[in-house]
């Protein structure tokens, strides 16, 4: 099956809030496996490969604040919607979901229940004669839950199927769908 889109960044925190990133620009996912291979009568008699964990690298057009605290463990001052990183913040769990567009016309979400993501490297530019767009691209890794699982994929035939299922996995109501602007 062949992709032709990306869309909605979700994440659940631990506390079971469920926020949206913004505009999905490229998701890589990358299981990384330990391998062995077990040699016997000048053959390869047994070969074995183990998932480990899975690299996450995701662009997106922006992460909010609030996300940015939950994610990074940061300090979010909703007072004056301010994020405060120090050095001794530590990085967060997270359940992270988006969808893709398949060529015929289905959708599948992709559901990463135990994911922890760094921080961005920040890099900004002056605007020339063209507009150039800066956004944010964090790496994470994926790793198997208590069940063993590590990522869930499921089908859907309309994006309001996809969108629900997402939003059910990540714990986004209605109500801080709106408070996000998505």
């Amino acid at each position: 099956m062949a992709y032709i889109g990306l869309a909605h960044c979700v994440i659940r925190t631990k506390e079971g809030e469920g926020l949206r990133l913004g505009g999905a620009i490229n998701v890589d996912i990358t299981p990384q496996y330990g391998e062995g291979k077990n040699y016997a009568d000048n053959k390869l008699e047994t070969s074995r490969k183990v998932f480990k964990y899975a690299d996450v690298k995701l662009e997106t057009s922006r992460i909010p604040v609030k996300a940015a605290a939950a994610m990074f463990g940061n300090e979010y001052i909703e007072a004056d919607r301010r994020l405060v990183s120090r050095t001794t913040d530590k990085a967060q769990e997270v359940g992270f979901g988006c969808y893709v567009d398949e060529d015929d016309g289905t959708y599948s979400a992709i559901w990463l229940p135990e994911t922890t993501f760094t921080e961005p490297s920040s890099s900004f530019k002056t605007n020339g004669e063209n507009v150039e767009f800066q956004n944010p691209s964090i790496d994470g890794t994926a790793k198997g839950n208590s069940d063993n699982e590590w990522k869930e994929v499921n089908s859907f035939d309309t994006i309001e199927e996809v969108e629900s299922w997402l939003c059910e996995k990540a714990g986004i109501t209605e109500q801080n769908n709106q408070e996000e602007g998505a």
